[in-house]
């Protein structure tokens, strides 16, 4: 496979995702699970990971679609994946707040990631928290870990 990107004098999001499979590659198990929100499918297809939930996009039209993040929500904690990439995406263009942080736009998940995963990389910027691209790694936290953050 091959991907071909703007170099990172244009973008550094190229970049960014091949460290992020890199890191992912590094720090997962062949045979844990993957999911990206609230959009990056391409990282379970590069990395050949599967997406334990019946979901692959999480922008407010699909959150809509499935009836709400809380729904959502419901089916992921039923088979929760190993691993979760937070990919950096814009929300201007849905006329919502940031990805995790406005109702309308996954806001429910928040404290979900918050108390079943722990930070294990960050590569750019934190997303969501403005322009820049960045990627946010989390692993579930095992029992014995205690509170993920």
């Amino acid at each position: 496979d091959r991907i071909l990107v703007a170099g990172p004098a244009h973008s550094p999001r190229g970049a960014m995702m091949a460290r992020a499979m890199e890191e992912l590659a590094r720090v997962m198990p062949e045979d844990a699970t993957l999911l990206a929100m609230p959009e990056g499918a391409g990282l379970n297809y590069w990395l050949r990971r599967r997406n334990p939930t019946p979901y692959s996009l999480f922008l407010p039209p699909e959150l809509r679609a499935h009836g709400g993040a809380a729904a959502m929500l419901a089916r992921i904690e039923a088979s929760p994946p190993d691993f979760v990439a937070l990919v950096h995406r814009g929300h201007a263009e849905f006329g919502t707040g940031p990805f995790l942080r406005d109702p309308d736009y996954g806001a429910a998940f928040l404290p979900w990631l918050e108390r079943d995963y722990r930070v294990v990389a960050t590569i750019g910027a934190e997303p969501f928290r403005g322009p820049r691209f960045g990627i946010v790694v989390l692993e579930r936290a095992r029992a014995d870990d205690g509170a993920a953050r």
